[in-house]
């Protein structure tokens, strides 16, 4: 199974990798060992800047816990 794309912002301080790792924890539960960057994409005309991450998921599905 896979999943994917949980989103935030990043807060005042914050780096984008620390942003992932919390936002992942605060969505489902889970903090991983390792965090791999995938891409940082820009849109200019949406003044965003998008950052993605991948991880492998060391537990079980049912271990998971969607909060939000």
């Amino acid at each position: 199974m896979k999943m994917g794309f949980f989103g935030g912002s990043i807060e005042s301080g914050e780096e984008a990798k620390e942003t992932a790792e919390r936002e992942l924890f605060e969505e489902i539960g889970y903090k991983p060992k390792i965090l791999y960057g995938l891409s940082v994409d820009k849109i200019p005309e949406l003044a965003i800047i998008s950052y993605s991450f991948f991880c492998p998921l060391r537990v079980a599905i049912d271990e998971l816990i969607q909060t939000h």
